[in-house]
């Protein structure tokens, strides 16, 4: 918000007593001239400014957004189900060597000759 300073509001009235002047000079009344600038006018201004259209990069950034979204889901799946095979992997090679000795324990049967 600005207001107007004291030399150019009295810059201001020496144009208006110009132009109330030449009014005069050429017969025209001068009574209903309006004074253009008062001692208190304040004066403000807001700007705003939208691109309607902007190549489509809000819509671009938006869809990436997707992508990477999907993109980490997947790599989060992809580590949980490779920790569950890891798991289930050493489980079943730490029973291999117990299974191994149970069957060695096991009497052996042989087979019967006719």
């Amino acid at each position: 918000m600005t207001r107007l300073d004291p030399e150019t509001f009295d810059e201001i009235e020496k144009q208006d007593e110009a132009i109330r002047d030449f009014y005069q000079s050429i017969g025209l009344d001068t009574s209903d001239l309006q004074p253009t600038a008062f001692e208190d006018t304040y004066q403000s201004s807001v700007r705003v400014t939208q691109p309607i259209f902007n190549g489509g990069k809000e819509i671009a950034a938006i869809h990436a957004g997707t992508m990477e979204k999907r993109l980490r889901t997947h790599a989060a799946d992809d580590a949980r189900a490779q920790t569950v095979n890891n798991v289930k992997k050493a489980y079943f090679d730490a029973q291999r060597p117990r299974r191994s000795k149970t069957r060695r324990r096991k009497p052996t049967h042989s087979p019967r000759k006719r």
